[in-house]
């Protein structure tokens, strides 16, 4: 069977209702060769959502594993290389200065009280992981993943901050 490669910008300011942010996804199956692209004038955040992936950037080599994420600054080239099978959430927005690329490891998110916590009452408790926040250098982008308990909701239906910043969330 031939591998598995999707590589879609599926939120961008030309398809829908944001200014800055882009949003895609970066599945590669097994045997799926690598990747290449760059990001240009935007910063960009990898969370890998499943599987895992060697992540070229920069000069610098990290392999990412479940929740794990990288920040890569603007005007950088960037390579994705299954290990064996990876989906990435791929997360950019255009900002004028560079900031540093920064590996943020899920273990260490999930240590911090203030990055990693639960929140809501019994019917909507959930545990909100901050991977791209305060502890990261970044222009515009925050990102993140929130698990609920099972029968529980979680900001459903969708709440926005239009005042504060463009969001998307993405349901799995």
């Amino acid at each position: 069977h031939d591998a598995l490669l999707i590589w879609n910008e599926w939120l961008n300011p030309a398809s829908g209702a944001v200014r800055e942010l882009h949003y895609g996804r970066i599945i590669l199956d097994a045997g799926t060769e690598m990747v290449r692209f760059s990001n240009d004038g935007h910063e960009t955040g990898l969370i890998c959502l499943n599987g895992r992936a060697q992540v070229k950037a920069c000069g610098s080599t990290f392999t990412l594993g479940l929740y794990d994420s990288l920040y890569v600054p603007r005007d950088s080239e960037i390579e994705v290389t299954p290990e064996p099978s990876c989906d990435l959430a791929e997360i950019s927005a255009p900002v004028d200065r560079s900031y540093p690329l920064q590996f943020i490891p899920y273990a260490q998110v999930k240590a911090d009280p203030g990055l990693h916590f639960k929140t809501g009452a019994t019917s909507f408790e959930r545990t909100v992981n901050v991977l791209i926040g305060k502890n990261v250098q970044a222009g515009r982008i925050l990102a993140g993943v929130t698990f609920s308990q099972p029968g529980n909701w979680t900001s459903w239906p969708p709440y926005e901050h239009a005042e504060m910043l463009e969001e998307a969330y993405v349901y799995i």
